[in-house]
This record gives structure tokens, sequence and C-alpha cells, in this order.
């Protein structure tokens, strides 16, 4: 079984308990395996490593600084 570890970008926003709203970036590693000819996610953080270093709101000069590319979307597959 093959499989690797990607971190994956983002930028939420969310509303709060008092109604109002929020936003946080993150960095979660994603573990990735290839199972019956496609990738599926494995498990999302317990990696016990912290990688709040690498955090940049996404599609940025500073993300891009930080070696961040942005997602592409795979063509051919199940929506």
């Amino acid at each position: 079984m093959d499989n690797v570890l990607v971190l994956l970008l983002t930028d939420s926003t969310f509303v709060n308990a008092q109604g109002g709203t929020g936003q946080t970036t993150g960095v979660f590693p994603v573990q990735m395996r290839w199972i019956a000819e496609d990738w599926k996610i494995g498990a999302i953080g317990r990696t016990g490593q912290h990688y709040s270093g690498l955090a940049a709101t996404p599609d940025t000069q500073d993300a891009v600084k930080l070696g961040w590319l942005a997602l592409i979307a795979a063509t051919g597959g199940a929506l």
C-alpha cells in the first residue's frame, strides 16, 4: 500500500457561540493512501508535529514564500 503525508493550508470563516463570525488559518497534516486505484484520506493530524510556522493566508505572496502550491482539481474523477 502506498501512502503520503500532505499538508493542507486552510482559511476558514465560522460563526461563533455568540452569533458573530471569526476567521482562522490552519495547517493540517493529511495522510493519503492509494487504495483501489485512487487516493483516499487515511487520517488527519496525529503526527506529533506542529506546522503553525507554515500558516499563511492561502493564495497570497506570504503563502508562496513559505512554499505553498495551489490545490489543483483533478479531471476525469467521480463527483
